[in-house]
């Protein structure tokens, strides 16, 4: 999910679990391990990473699950020390000791980190995106796909948390964190909810229109949990159509045929392209444009992503020029969503949750 999230989420489970002992450095430590993860991608742009390289190895190795309990065992352990050593020399000083280096403080801080950084894994495992939670041993991305990558219902109660602890009241700042802490994680119960209904509900559309398929997924949308994009993958291309609980119709489909030309398995055989599709989890709509000068413009669309407007072909994909030769002509480069996150369709958006528009055929 996005970084404040992350950063909010940190901070209220450092809250949760060591405000007693630690007092607010239980909710900046937590920010920081909150936050931690996410800096893989400054390292991968630091060692001249391109685009391609984000989608291989963000939310690769510090978003496993031995990341947290490895690497949060050692982060405890040398901040624990640190706050010894300070201690000792505030000592030497004649100043009174902070007390966070006690030897009672130790496991306040190895559970701190580890907690913090192993909740971060969980939560973007939950989005559509994938995490590589078994990395380095595996590059499997698990996508549970119950939340949207931005979520304000989810982080607003994570945010309050952090703002109490800011405040004073000593006294309710654990207690505000774990209240929060448990409301924005039967959020996430609910949003899981609506995705299992939401599959459940196309299935038996499909079923009574004699629709057959290969997989069925609902996706979650931007900034929220209820109106999900249902991609139906079947062997000549996909179906997509949206639905939301809260206003529940008939799910009006598109079809998107997959192409077959012949510059596509092109693009398919570079390392782009096989990135591209790893990264999509083999969910991309290929298909094949007239460049106007002979040759082909080949598009990979991730289906997992998009909105409910005139051309919904996906946010994020692969763009390629083939010759007429079938030669590639320089490198597959990303593309991004651009213009079509626009104001008036992320507005369109919400109105479609809440059954005020539908999506037209």
């Amino acid at each position: 999910m996005d970084s404040i999230t992350q950063a909010a989420l940190g901070a209220v489970v450092g809250q949760s679990v060591a405000a007693r002992s630690l007092g607010r450095r239980a909710l900046v430590f937590g920010v920081v391990a909150g936050t931690l993860p996410d800096l893989d991608g400054v390292v991968i742009n630091l060692f001249d990473g391109d685009a391609f390289d984000q989608w291989v190895h963000h939310r690769g190795i510090t978003h496993s699950l031995f990341f947290g309990p490895v690497v949060g065992t050692l982060l405890g352990h040398i901040t624990w020390r640190y706050y010894a050593w300070r201690d000792r020399r505030r000592v030497a000083r004649g100043k009174t000791p902070l007390g966070l280096g006690d030897a009672d403080k130790r496991w306040s801080w190895t559970i701190l980190w580890v907690l913090a950084l192993f909740t971060h894994a969980l939560l973007d495992a939950l989005t559509t995106y994938g995490t590589q939670l078994l990395a380095p041993f595996s590059d499997y991305r698990f996508a549970f796909d119950a939340m949207s990558i931005v979520d304000p219902v989810y982080t607003i109660p994570l945010l309050l948390a952090v703002v109490v602890g800011l405040l004073p009241w000593r006294q309710l700042h654990r207690k505000m964190a774990v209240a929060m802490l448990v409301l924005s994680t039967a959020y996430i119960g609910y949003c899981s909810w609506l995705k299992l209904s939401a599959e459940a509900y196309a299935a038996d559309q499909l079923a009574n229109e004699g629709v057959t398929y290969s997989r069925l997924d609902a996706h979650a949308t931007l900034f929220q949990g209820a109106y999900r994009r249902i991609v139906v993958q079947q062997s000549a291309g996909y179906l997509v159509g949206y639905y939301t609980r809260w206003a529940p119709g008939p799910i009006q489909w598109r079809h998107y045929p997959q192409g077959d030309h012949p510059a596509i398995g092109v693009v398919e055989q570079t390392r782009e392209g096989r990135i591209a599709d790893w990264f999509a989890s083999e969910k991309n709509y290929k298909f094949v444009r007239a460049d106007g000068a002979g040759g082909y413009e080949v598009i990979f669309r991730d289906m997992r992503y998009g909105l409910p407007v005139e051309r919904d072909e996906g946010l994020f994909g692969l763009r390629a020029m083939v010759g007429r030769d079938l030669n590639l002509q320089g490198s597959p480069q990303q593309t991004r969503p651009g213009s079509a996150l626009r104001r008036d369709r992320v507005g369109a958006l919400f109105r479609r949750m809440y059954g005020l528009a539908f999506p037209q055929t």
